[in-house]
């Protein structure tokens, strides 16, 4: 269960940045091919604010909690089964 709990902790918010990134990244590409780079990135930066990084943030640990209790769940109720169906037999 422990090697569950670090792996979520640590992959769910790398994962959250790297798609946060990935869309700008994408919408900048875009965008580029379309018109400069200025009219993507300066309105980008004005109406970006730290709020919306940690309600980003936030609904990432509130998932990965329940992904992680679930999981978790799942694991031990087969794992359980398991050892129940290999002592009948």
């Amino acid at each position: 269960m422990v090697p569950l709990l670090i792996a979520t902790i640590v992959s769910l918010p790398l994962l959250t940045l790297i798609t946060s990134v990935s869309g700008m990244t994408g919408g900048w590409l875009v965008n580029k091919l379309v018109a400069p780079w200025h009219p993507y990135w300066g309105p980008l930066s004005t109406s970006l604010e730290w709020s919306d990084l940690i309600h980003g943030l936030s609904t990432t640990f509130i998932f990965q909690i329940s992904i992680l209790l679930i999981g978790c769940y799942y694991s031990l109720r087969a794992s359980t089964l398991a050892v129940l169906r290999r002592n009948q037999v």
